[in-house]
């Protein structure tokens, strides 16, 4: 899970979802694999346009249900930093 050419953060259990613990860590990755989610995880995503997402991973399909998907729920501060500078 991630976003192509942005920056994801996948945050601790202790730190709380919030607008003010995106915009401070700064352990960034490129993905966040299913694997390292479990029900309630939580990740940070950094457009280039300057948006933050917070993602709280709810779970994935059940192994009966013929399709795969995964379900999510998403916070989007809009204009929350500043754009990335294209160079």
């Amino acid at each position: 899970m991630g976003s192509r050419g942005e920056k994801v953060v996948l945050l601790n259990n202790a730190q709380p979802g919030s607008l003010k613990t995106c915009r401070e860590e700064t352990r960034y990755a490129k993905q966040v694999s299913l694997s390292q989610l479990s029900k309630g995880s939580q990740f940070c995503v950094h457009t280039g346009s300057g948006h933050i997402a917070l993602v709280t991973f709810r779970g994935t399909a059940p192994k009966s249900d013929p399709s795969d998907y995964v379900s999510v729920d998403i916070t989007v501060w809009r204009n929350a930093e500043e754009p990335a500078s294209a160079d």
